[in-house]
């Protein structure tokens, strides 16, 4: 039999179209396409490529997976083909994989480097013609069917009073919630045959009177089985209890673990003052500079040692009116425009972030590490100022400082990295 081959064009991983060739090659054929590495990001990637073939065009077998790395460049890449009879078909799929670092020493990965090169790929697009472009005429305008014909529709459809009505008070069958829709949620179910409703999940007690509003999925969940109804566990409700015992172990972690161990490494980095008077006679070229330095790093740990401490001071200060100007901002947490951090009058910082939120409204201590590990964050030193090179340079000598600091302190540096590697292990890797 002839054996007729076919060799179809693929796309990539950014959408752009490939051509895809088929060579004789010494006894057999050879499939051949071009191989194109994304836009540099800092990080080292791969190309995987998998090669399927097919005899229908519906079923596809992959036949092999390639894999290139970048230090091979852009050029072509290629498959010998086995000598096979009949018709077969040839697709080849190709994805990026970046590199990211296995360790706190490798290169970080450059996510919004990443994005901004996707984003150049990208072709500009107005809000109109986003819109157009997403609009589907092809939609219902409502469901062609009548959802009330559904099986259990009229078991849910009914009231407690109604089904509880010649029932005695101590039977086991009667029913506690009400299910029933109002006239404004029947009329989203008849269209859309479905309806989300927050009322819904009042519970009665034995005597038909309301005692408790439903708050959880379980507790809904709970509320339909005691009816004896129907129940469908959707999957949000699942990612929901899997988010609160995420949010739990959290919660525990950051008060017993991570809130201690933070606020031993401000202590124990958090006395410039010693380090300052051996400065503050000299006279040496560039000591000025170094003062300055020692005052920035005392303001960016003594702000957030005393967040981290409730308001107390663990070490003497270099200047406590500054230090006590920015914790002021912070624990009143209403300005959003705050300037002069470090002397520069161009940078402005949103103080209002630092009001206390979600489960660090629990206790003192998770409120405390919230604002002060908020404060280390965000107050960092820029290093990368293009329109400032004297405020860079200032503010590079604060981030040199405060890394000798760490390193140079015997207890500093363990429990930085027992800091790091908890968040990396909660959060993933930084990007920075």
């Amino acid at each position: 039999m002839k054996r007729i081959l076919f060799a179809l064009g693929f796309v990539l991983s950014t959408a752009q179209s490939q051509e895809l060739t088929l060579d004789q090659h010494h006894q057999g054929l050879r499939l051949a396409w071009e191989r194109q590495f994304p836009a540099g990001t800092g990080v080292e990637s791969q190309l995987v490529t998998r090669v399927l073939t097919s005899t229908d065009l519906v079923n596809w077998v992959e036949e092999t997976t390639l894999t290139s790395e970048e230090i091979l460049g852009d050029g072509m890449s290629s498959h010998d083909v086995s000598a096979e009879s009949g018709v077969k078909y040839y697709r080849v799929e190709e994805s990026v994989r970046y590199l990211h670092r296995s360790s706190n020493s490798d290169q970080p990965a450059s996510y919004d480097l990443q994005l901004q090169n996707t984003r150049k790929k990208m072709k500009p697009v107005s809000i109109q013609g986003f819109a157009d472009s997403a609009a589907d005429p092809e939609c219902l305008e409502s469901i062609p069917w009548d959802p009330r014909t559904a099986a259990f529709w009229e078991e849910y459809n009914t009231t407690p009073e109604e089904h509880n009505a010649d029932l005695p008070a101590d039977e086991p069958e009667r029913r506690l919630t009400d299910f029933t829709l109002n006239e404004e949620e029947l009329a989203f179910f008849l269209k859309n045959g479905f309806v989300v409703s927050e009322r819904i999940g009042s519970s009665y007690d034995g005597f038909d009177e309301v005692v408790i509003r439903s708050a959880t999925p379980v507790d809904y969940y709970y509320s339909i089985w005691a009816d004896d109804l129907p129940v469908y566990v959707t999957a949000d409700s699942v990612l929901d209890a899997w988010h609160k015992t995420f949010l739990a172990m959290l919660e525990e972690m950051e008060e017993l673990h991570l809130c201690p161990t933070l606020r031993q490494l401000l202590i124990s980095l958090g006395d410039q003052s010693s380090l300052y008077a051996a400065w503050v006679d000299s006279g040496v070229d560039g000591a000025d500079d170094v003062r300055q330095a020692i005052r920035d790093l005392d303001l960016y740990l003594g702000v957030a040692s005393r967040l981290n401490l409730g308001g107390a001071d663990s070490n003497e200060l270099i200047d406590p009116e500054l230090v006590d100007d920015w914790y002021q901002s912070a624990i009143r947490a209403t300005n959003p425009m705050k300037y002069g951090l470090y002397g520069d009058g161009e940078r402005s910082e949103n103080m209002s972030l630092y009001k206390i939120r979600g489960h660090y409204v629990n206790s003192h201590a998770l409120g405390a590490y919230f604002q002060s590990l908020l404060w280390l964050s965000r107050m960092q030193f820029h290093i990368a100022s293009p329109n400032d090179l004297a405020q860079e340079t200032r503010e590079l000598r604060a981030a040199a400082l405060l890394s000798l600091r760490v390193k140079g302190t015997l207890s500093a540096l363990p429990r930085w990295e027992e800091l790091e590697n908890m968040m990396q292990l909660l959060v993933g890797q930084s990007d920075a």
